[in-house]
């Protein structure tokens, strides 16, 4: 056996401790778990939050309305037009209908579709009239808090309107305006002719314009004067123009006649042939005597239109629509139309 001696004893015994301290620490280290990294140190937070929190649904809160149809304040809308209202979240169907309301009133269904609740009328709505849609607090949400807001908004439909697809056709010459506008009113019936087809059936009445004696031709007959107005131009009444058109459509020459009458016949497809003063020349008067001694009279201007159209109630138009072969499609206020009309005393030819 061998002895150490005494002096040797505390060193040794010392490196021993450290030798098995160090194993020690090996060993401890082999078995600890890895050390997480900063962004799962932060995740794991983030969990450990949630897991104290309380989760709100998403669907929660107060109903609102998204949008709506027609737009607040909308002008012009068209009378066959369905109203719609999108709920932000879903809503008891039944509670929104009851709290929906139109002004004035009119029957009709509810459709819907998501959130989307659709109301379409029974029938068309009235022309030129503003509507209220109110939509009343209290409607039930399915996953929320109830709609708490009233919410309304007002529309206003177009105004009544006509207008037939007569083809616009402009005067060849600078005085056929009369040919000009038979041959729209027969082209919207189906008839093409030219201008000088119809110059041809109404004749040409070959009289000279004799300023000394006052004599002319007579547009009652036939044509008058040159159709480019030189030496000088005048045209052709409602007579022999109707007497041409009824060779092919049925026609009905109208003196006198009231505005609502006329429009009457607009509004059943048919166009009327105007005779009136072109608002363009002073509107001096004219008179002749035919060769046989007939009195002519009327105005500087003498001009035929078509009236395709109208714009509000016939009974109160804002406006009636023309094709003018001279100047194309015309509007006049209704103070304006008669205004011109009255000079060949509210004269018309209907074409059936």
């Amino acid at each position: 056996m061998v002895r150490l001696n005494p002096k040797f004893k505390f060193p040794i015994l010392l490196c021993i401790l450290l030798f098995l301290t160090n194993v020690l620490l090996e060993l401890l280290e082999d078995q600890a778990p890895e050390p997480l990294p900063p962004t799962q140190i932060v995740v794991a937070a983030i969990q450990k939050k949630q897991e104290d929190m309380v989760v709100i649904s998403p669907t929660m809160g107060v109903v609102e309305i998204e949008e709506s149809f027609p737009v607040p304040q909308a002008r012009g809308v068209d009378v066959d037009t369905y109203i719609s209202v999108k709920f932000e979240k879903a809503v008891n169907q039944v509670s929104a209908q009851k709290h929906f309301s139109l002004t004035p009133g009119i029957e009709g269904r509810f459709l819907w579709k998501s959130n989307v609740m659709t109301f379409v009328p029974n029938q068309k709505l009235a022309y030129d009239q503003q509507y209220q849609i109110v939509i009343e607090s209290g409607i039930d949400s399915l996953h929320g808090l109830a709609f708490s807001e009233q919410f309304n908004f007002t529309f206003t439909t177009r105004k009544y309107q006509i207008l037939l697809n007569v083809p616009l056709i402009h005067q060849q010459h600078s005085h056929t305006c009369n040919i000009a506008a038979a041959r729209m009113a027969l082209a919207f019936k189906g008839v093409q002719l030219s201008e000088a087809q119809i110059l041809e059936k109404l004749g040409l009445d070959p009289t000279t314009y004799d300023p000394v004696l006052g004599i002319w031709g007579n547009p009652n007959q036939q044509y008058v004067g040159s159709i480019d107005g030189t030496p000088k131009g005048y045209g052709v009444h409602w007579g022999p123009i109707a007497r041409v058109i009824q060779q092919y459509r049925e026609t009905s020459i109208k003196r006198g006649w009231e505005l609502a009458n006329l429009l009457t016949e607009i509004e059943n497809g048919n166009p009327v042939i105007l005779w009136w003063q072109n608002g363009w020349n002073n509107p001096d008067p004219i008179s002749w005597r035919t060769s046989d001694g007939e009195l002519i009279q009327g105005v500087e201007g003498m001009h035929s239109e078509v009236v395709i159209g109208f714009v509000g109630a016939k009974n109160n138009p804002e406006q009636i629509i023309t094709n003018d072969p001279w100047r194309g499609v015309r509007h006049y206020q209704t103070a304006r139309f008669l205004s011109l009309w009255g000079f060949y005393n509210n004269t018309g030819v209907v074409v059936y």
